[in-house]
Order: C-alpha cells, then structure tokens, then sequence
C-alpha cells in the first residue's frame, strides 16, 4: 500500500469517527418516557399461543422492533393471507434481522380464540416459530389495546388487514398495508 493510500485511508477513518462522533445520540428510555408509553400502550394482561401470561409493554414491545397484525382463527381467507404475507416477509428479512423483529399477532375474537387455537393456527401458517407471538385474552383487555393501536372494530371480520411496525425505544411507529410485496415490507 502506498503512503498515499495509507492517508486516504487514515483520513476516511478519522472521516467517519467524526460523523459517529457528530451524530446525536440515540435517544434512551428515560423513565418518564417509559412511563408514557406504557400508559399509552398499556401494560395490560394478554395470553400468548403458549398460555403464559404477558404484559402487552413491558413483555411484548419494550427493547423490541415489532410488527403488528389482526387476526382472528376463524378467518378463512384475510387473516391466513396475510400471515403468510408475514410469513414471506420474515424469510426475505434474512437469518438475524428476521430473529431480531418481534411478529405480533393479536386476536381480535377473544371469545373463540384462546391458546389452542391459536397454536393450532401458528402451526398450520408455518408461523410457530421462536420470535412470533399469538395474543388473546379476556375482551376487555384485547379490546383496550387493540383500541391504543387504532384497530378496533365491533366484528372480527371488520378488522384492518394492515400491519404496524415500529419500535417503543426509537418512537418510530407506521402503518404498512398488506398489498405491498414481502421485500418491500421487509424493508420498511
């Protein structure tokens, strides 16, 4: 290598400590702040596929990026599409970016979806997998965060079909519809 690309190179590096260094700082969970998002959200008791109990902040979105769907088990052609959507989206995310987004999806039929079946959906979408969550739960707790996330709707077949990513840490939260291929999902 010569001295001058030795330089170039040095001075790249000294280039990007800089910007690093410039850049604002990520910006943290101050205790108000997640006092706030936990109220807005709420930390209300959900059951996942599993029957364990979870808080919807503090055990489903804090410290995670999520993507969010409606579902309900009784559905016999939206909500599979769209898993399967989700499905593809998770695969074109690749190895660990696909593990480290949380899929979330929430029941919106609480009287007829309990842990079994939602299992038994996880299982026959191929969605039964590590990283993947099914809630349900009694209707006034799947209805009060369903309502925080803009969703609810009197009928289970009157669900949104869109899907919400986002992430509590960074605030950064949007709304993706369902007809965008899986890369592009993937992407957002």
């Amino acid at each position: 290598m010569t001295h001058r690309c030795r330089s170039r190179s040095a001075a790249l590096v000294l280039a990007a400590a800089a910007l690093a260094a410039a850049a604002p700082p990520a910006r943290a969970a101050t205790p108000d702040r997640e006092a706030k998002q936990r109220d807005w959200f709420t930390n209300t008791a959900l059951v996942t596929q599993r029957g364990e109990q979870v808080r919807f902040y503090e055990d489903v979105l804090k410290d995670h990026v999520v993507v969010i769907q409606f579902i309900f088990t009784r559905c016999p052609d939206a909500c599979p599409l769209l898993t399967q959507k989700l499905v593809q989206t998770r695969a074109a995310m690749g190895g660990d970016l696909g593990e480290r987004v949380r899929f979330v999806s929430i029941s919106v039929d609480p009287k007829h979806d309990g842990p079994a079946e939602l299992a038994a959906f996880a299982a026959k979408q191929g969605s039964a997998v590590p990283g993947w969550i099914y809630l349900c739960g009694k209707k006034e707790n799947v209805d009060l965060v369903v309502k925080r996330l803009g969703q609810y709707v009197e009928a289970p077949e009157d669900h949104a079909t869109l899907f919400i990513a986002g992430n509590a840490r960074t605030n950064h939260w949007l709304r993706i519809r369902p007809d965008a291929p899986a890369a592009v999902i993937a992407r957002q």
